[in-house]
């Protein structure tokens, strides 16, 4: 289309169901990084060590999180350059929506930790 902005805003919008699979990865986050560090002196260095892991199964649990909150900041910039423009309803749905993943994910993480 003409409009590159609405065209990154459609492709967001239009992998609603592939980004909020990241909801529940975000959730059992912590749970995951407590396995590991329970089982990390057997079947897990050994595997990390046999991949030549140098980041290590931790640290690339950290990757579907960091690349949610970078999505949330390319959509914060992009949103205001919308703004600017007067074009912004597509970009403020797929903004919504990836603020919404993390906000939930946020209170859900509160929550276990409450229990």
């Amino acid at each position: 289309s003409d409009n590159p902005l609405k065209d990154i805003a459609n492709t967001f919008i239009s992998h609603e169901q592939e980004l909020a699979v990241y909801l529940s990865f975000m959730v059992h986050e912590r749970r995951a990084h407590a396995i590991i560090q329970q089982h990390h002196s057997g079947l897990i260095s050994e595997l990390e060590s046999s991949l030549q892991d140098k980041l290590g199964l931790s640290a690339n649990l950290l990757k579907p999180t960091q690349r949610m909150v970078k999505y949330k900041q390319f959509l914060d910039v992009i949103l205001e350059k919308s703004q600017e423009s007067g074009e912004c309803e597509e970009m403020c749905d797929a903004h919504t929506m990836v603020t919404n993943i993390l906000n939930t994910s946020n209170d859900l993480c509160h929550l276990q930790a409450l229990q």
